[in-house]
């Protein structure tokens, strides 16, 4: 049995905007929005209770509520201007999936990864996110395996080699 699994792609945008809100999702800083967002509708509801209406609670609460549904990250339009500069986004990939490493080709680059270049794995409906440094990641779209068993040999292999492996919703 051949333990290689090769995929080939072009990066798309919305693939690219998908991930920065996955990768977004799965960190601490969705966290701190969250705290950020419950403490600023406490707040401003505590001020009405004690204060009755005041214009500014018209700016309080809103940013509150949306500071805590992550409306205000902006972290799609991050990606969105990142695709649009970086040339590394208008190349196709291939990626060969080893027991023992990543290959990795595109125009400019011909590299071998180890896994532990990898710190985690956060899969969700529509990708792989594979995250190494600080908000730095490999975007595997699932669109990209050939069929259903690769994505699932991709899936067991990833969760063997890379110590931190997650599932979003969506």
């Amino acid at each position: 049995m051949n333990d290689e699994i090769a995929i080939r792609f072009r990066p798309e945008l919305r693939d690219q905007v998908h991930a920065s809100v996955v990768h977004y999702r799965a960190g601490w800083l969705r966290i701190c929005d969250r705290i950020a967002g419950t403490i600023g509708a406490i707040a401003g509801v505590t001020l009405f209770v004690v204060n009755g209406w005041r214009w500014w609670l018209a700016i309080l609460i809103p940013v509150a509520i949306a500071e805590w549904s992550d409306v205000l990250h902006g972290h799609a339009l991050q990606a969105w201007v990142g695709f649009k500069r970086n040339p590394k986004f208008r190349t196709e990939y291939a990626l060969k999936f080893r027991p023992e490493g990543i290959h990795f080709k595109t125009a400019t680059i011909d590299s071998n990864l180890e896994w532990s270049h990898y710190d985690g794995v956060v899969e969700d409906s529509r990708l792989f996110l594979l995250r190494y440094g600080k908000s730095m990641y490999t975007v595997i779209p699932k669109t990209a395996f050939v069929n259903v068993g690769e994505m699932d040999r991709f899936r067991e292999l990833a969760r063997t080699k890379i110590t931190v492996y997650s599932r979003q919703k969506g």
